[in-house]
């Protein structure tokens, strides 16, 4: 009889807060900006609207930042892990499934115990 395989994509993640932080920096600079034009006669929406958008290009540039370092820090993980370690056993699959390291092909380990498919990424030959 055959097994049934599930797939799954390893390190899903969740509604995190740096999207939330994201949201509301949207929201915070729509609201600015919408009040910075309809309001320009008066000097103290001008200066709400003025500080609002400055807290908006602020979280917007330091969410990247942290976004930036946490890729830069699970990627290095995943380097020196020579591997791949099962979310939902935690047994260690040192190979992923034979692939021909084509730009866009997914990478992916199976999981003898827990018959689980793991999507881990693509493989990425860009420069960027």
């Amino acid at each position: 009889m055959l097994e049934k395989l599930e797939i799954r994509t390893a390190d899903a993640p969740p509604l995190t807060r740096g999207f939330v932080v994201f949201l509301f920096a949207i929201i915070l600079g729509c609201i600015s900006t919408a009040s910075f034009v309809a309001l320009a006669n008066n000097l103290h929406a001008v200066l709400v609207s003025f500080a609002g958008l400055c807290i908006w290009l602020f979280l917007l540039r330091r969410q990247g930042r942290i976004e930036r370092f946490l890729r830069k820090q699970h990627s290095g993980y995943v380097q020196a892990q020579k591997g791949f370690c099962c979310q939902e056993c935690k047994k260690q699959i040192d190979t992923p499934i034979k692939h021909q390291n084509k730009h866009g092909e997914p990478i992916l380990y199976h999981c003898d115990s827990c018959s689980i498919l793991w999507f881990t990424g693509s493989v990425d030959h860009s420069t960027a």
